[in-house]
Parts: structure tokens; sequence; C-alpha cells
């Protein structure tokens, strides 16, 4: 699949959210951040955010979906896209149940803001069916090799 046209028909969805994943060393940050400088949209590493903000880095162990949930709202303001990279950091923190409740709002949110999640594959990804088809039969979790197309062209 072509990611730009991805993103374009994301962001006309009514179930905006995304993820992409793939494995270690396969390019997740650097595409994260080449989509942000084309789109002009934020970009947030949960592994900087962790290590950097102290207060992040001491309540991990209560920052669960809930609350990155909130903390993606809080920041948003208007925009449009904003990418969520290294989430695994946090994820792999969570239970199998937390994880899923992450991925219902990945799948079921409705809001003006479209947020790609980029992560290293999880257990749970391979067997969750967070693929579930959107309003235009969309899938909602890509992996990044399947991903084509430089989104710089």
């Amino acid at each position: 699949m072509e990611l730009e046209t991805l993103i374009n028909v994301q962001l006309n969805e009514r179930y905006k959210n995304f993820l992409i994943h793939g494995p270690a060393l396969s390019g997740k940050t650097e595409l994260a951040r080449r989509i942000c400088e084309k789109y002009q949209c934020k970009y947030i590493s949960l592994l900087e955010l962790l290590i950097n903000n102290k207060e992040a880095k001491d309540n991990i162990d209560i920052f669960g979906p809930s609350r990155l949930i909130q903390y993606i709202k809080d920041i948003t303001e208007n925009d449009k896209l904003m990418v969520v990279d290294q989430i695994d950091f946090l994820i792999n923190t969570w239970t199998d149940s937390e994880v899923r409740d992450f991925m219902v709002f990945i799948d079921k949110n409705q809001s003006e803001s479209c947020y790609i999640f980029v992560m290293q594959t999880h257990k749970l990804l391979e067997k969750e069916e967070l693929i579930s088809l959107s309003d235009k039969g969309t899938h909602r979790m890509f992996n990044v090799v399947n991903l084509r197309g430089d989104i710089n062209d």
C-alpha cells in the first residue's frame, strides 16, 4: 500500500487512527519522522518522553492506556495528524488486557485528529483482530515492510 495514499484516506475516515509496526531496525522511526516532515505534524517518542520526563519515568508503572490516551489528547490541540513513536517501550509494561484496551482506542476512536502509532511488532498484534475494517474497508494495522512509496516524493 502507498503510505501517502493511506494517510490521506485515513484523514478523511470516521475512525482515523492506525498503527504501523515492524521488526526492530526496520526503519519505523525514520519513517515516522519523514511523515512528520511531510505533513508538518507533531512527533512524539514515548521512549524519549519517559527518559527525559522525571514524573513520567517515576510513574511508568501507572502509565496505562487511559493515561496515555489522555496525554495524547491533551497535547493534540487542533492538530489533524500526530505520530506517536516507540509505544512498544510502554506497551511492554502493560498486561495483555491493557494492550487490548489500547488497541480498541486505535480501532474505534472517533476524533478530528488522526493518530499514527508506531511500534515494534508485539505478540498480541499477531493474534488480535485489530485489523477490522473501517467504513471504507481500510485496515488499521500495517507492517512497515508492506508499505510502499517514499513519503517525500
